[in-house]
């Protein structure tokens, strides 16, 4: 059952269940707290779980907007729930806002996961397709066309560069659109603080266990960054999941359930 709690300026829509130790999950850029609902039922028997609507996503709604940062809006969900420490998993955006807390307040997280992540000071180089595709969404939404960036935004994010949208499940199609449609309308106000310096060159601070997680049908440029972290944070793991794009637990929940629950032990 979805439950709102104050912080961080925001009325954050999350949900929490299970038993055992804590674990949050920070979904991607272009969903909502239910892209985990299929992850969630096979991680409950072992851990107590957190998922929440990051700002701008959701149910999650401004109350008193000013300077933020993903990874600060995480701290104020755990704060507002009285978790002291818990094991972290982000995709995409969402492995960025992971990354930056886990550096910024290192003594609240037992475990990092990131899946397809940002990373705050990475010079990342996107090839022909995703620079074109991606000039076509922001037109496209700056114009107001919000069909059409659904749809290429599942193109680049979902289907990536190897497949189309109607090789997709349509079930996962229909499930996104209303996620996008949502955030369209929600972007934030105000301006978002990057963490200062950035988190590419502070890697090494990173004192956790850390497993990195790559979609190998993703865009081209997100195997560079996967590599990076694997080479920078000590003792990072990296697990490749075949037959995925970026968003690699929306589309095999059993395979990355599996895998986290590996890591986890």
């Amino acid at each position: 059952m979805t439950s709102f709690v104050d912080a961080r300026g925001l009325r954050i829509s999350y949900e929490r269940s299970g038993d055992g130790p804590d674990l949050t999950l920070i979904h991607a850029g272009v969903a909502d707290l239910h892209m985990w609902d299929d992850v969630v039922p096979q991680l409950t028997d072992s851990h107590t779980v957190l998922r929440y609507d990051m700002r701008g996503f959701g149910g999650t709604t401004e109350v008193d907007p000013g300077p933020w940062g993903a990874h600060d809006d995480l701290i104020g969900v755990l704060d507002a729930l009285d978790i002291e420490s818990t094991a972290v998993v982000g995709v995409s955006m969402g492995g960025g806002a992971a990354i930056n807390a886990v550096l910024e307040f290192p003594d609240r997280f037992t475990a990092l996961v990131a899946v397809n992540p940002g990373l705050g000071g990475f010079e990342y180089t996107p090839d022909e397709w995703e620079e074109t595709l991606w000039n076509r969404i922001v037109a496209s939404f700056e114009k107001g066309r919000h069909d059409d960036t659904a749809r290429m935004e599942m193109e680049m994010w979902l289907a990536g560069p190897h497949r189309t949208v109607e090789d997709m499940d349509p079930a996962l199609v229909e499930r996104m659109r209303p996620w996008l449609f949502t955030a369209y309308g929600k972007e934030p106000t105000t301006e978002n603080v990057p963490v200062d310096p950035p988190a590419a060159g502070r890697l090494g601070e990173i004192d956790i266990p850390t497993l990195v997680v790559l979609g190998e049908l993703d865009v081209p440029g997100m195997e560079p960054v996967v590599d990076f972290i694997a080479e920078h944070v000590r003792g990072a793991r990296r697990v490749d999941m075949a037959h995925v794009a970026h968003l690699a637990p929306l589309e095999d929940p059993d395979e990355f359930s599996r895998i986290l629950a590996d890591f986890l032990g």
